[in-house]
């Protein structure tokens, strides 16, 4: 029987070299140090399973899991991470993983926890190939919509060639809705998706509050205004041109 192919994303050399072994019992392995590289892979091969570290040198491994669930890839994820925190662990889990496991972990643990998530999902040997839009862009970690473009990386934002200085949460809160142009975000969503927790009654106001100082800093002085505020339902980032994105 044909072995069942499996990505392999790690940075580290060493981590992927103790890994290999046993993986390749089971699974034929490709092995990649960033997640760019391994969307370009997912494109043109198809995979039974992926593993991935979170802190890669071209991207961050939730944004991988977040592109990959987003354009249709049904194949089971592992996350295995020296993040170890709850909160990192439902963040990872919220992306899309179906699995997290902290470094170092068991490899008997890890090839167990494989197994029974293609049994839970049933996978044909021949699953079918989720198809990548054209305007998927691999060589860039950018979001572009109109003039607006983060850089995931690097972590920074323009507007119409102007750098906009932003704070953490008010860049993860922009990537969201930039994700999701015209798509209207509840408190809810936007409280589990950025902050990683369900919404206290308590802060609400912190959401408010980021989404001020991100339309003052991302609209003021722009007769365009992209941060909108939809009463009773939720914010969006308005696009209303047919503009090209550039996924990471």
């Amino acid at each position: 029987m044909e072995r069942k192919k499996l990505l392999l994303i790690e940075e580290s050399s060493e981590t992927a070299k103790k890994l290999m072994p046993s993986l390749n019992i089971q699974f034929e392995v490709t092995w990649v140090s960033g997640g760019l590289d391994a969307m370009l892979l997912l494109g043109h091969q198809n995979y039974q399973a992926l593993i991935l570290e979170t802190n890669l040198p071209d991207t961050d491994g939730l944004q991988v899991v977040r592109t990959i669930r987003k354009y249709g890839f049904t194949l089971p994820i592992v996350i295995l991470s020296d993040r170890e925190t709850a909160q990192d662990r439902i963040a990872g889990l919220q992306a899309g993983a179906d699995d997290y496991l902290t470094k170092p972990a068991s490899l008997q643990e890890l090839m167990l926890r494989l197994e029974i998530l293609l049994r839970r999902v049933g996978l044909s040997e021949e699953p079918s190939q989720a198809i990548l839009p054209k305007e998927m862009n691999f060589s860039s970690s950018e979001l572009r919509v109109g003039d607006v473009i983060i850089h995931r990386t690097h972590r920074t934002v323009k507007r119409a060639g102007s750098p906009i200085e932003l704070r953490k949460k008010e860049f993860e809160l922009l990537e969201l809705l930039m994700e999701r142009p015209n798509q209207v975000m509840s408190k809810q969503q936007i409280m589990d998706i950025v902050w990683g927790h369900g919404l206290d009654a308590n802060e609400s106001r912190v959401i408010d509050n980021h989404l001020c100082r991100l339309r003052a800093k991302l609209d003021g002085g722009y007769e365009k205004k992209y941060i909108s505020t939809r009463r009773g339902a939720g914010n969006t980032f308005v696009n209303r041109e047919d503009e090209k994105r550039v996924f990471m």
